[in-house]
């Protein structure tokens, strides 16, 4: 919140990703998502509404990273930000629970100078 620009959020499920935007809504924090649901002209809407306004928050799954739409606006998203939700859950469920996570990487190249953070793992219950 404190940086400027976006924090690129990127989630593996819609609901998560609703829910999570509703809750910022609530506090009157500008949060956008992009989900598989959403057509393209819903996407391409927006990616502009993020680009130009003071969006802070902007959750899109690993899938999407991968789309040309999305490389075409992630320069003038002005990320300051990209956090990995979920991401303990290709060490526990494999890389075949979501081939994309692992290209999450690609983003390095793209952004450099932004920093990356995953979340961690969750406690293990007996």
């Amino acid at each position: 919140m404190a940086l400027p620009g976006l924090c690129l959020v990127v989630s593996p499920l819609v609901a998560l990703m609703k829910d999570q935007t509703d809750s910022l809504r609530r506090k009157n924090i500008t949060a956008f998502s992009l989900h598989s649901g959403m057509t393209r002209k819903e996407v391409i809407n927006t990616l502009q509404l993020a680009a130009g306004s003071n969006c802070k928050f902007l959750y899109v799954s690993p899938e999407r990273l991968e789309t040309g739409l999305l490389a075409d606006y992630l320069l003038s998203l002005k990320i300051s930000f990209v956090a990995v939700d979920e991401a303990h859950c290709v060490s526990q469920w494999g890389y075949d629970f979501r081939p994309s996570y692992l290209r999450i990487a690609a983003l390095r190249e793209l952004l450099p100078e932004v920093p990356v953070w995953r979340s961690p793992p969750l406690p293990r219950l007996l």
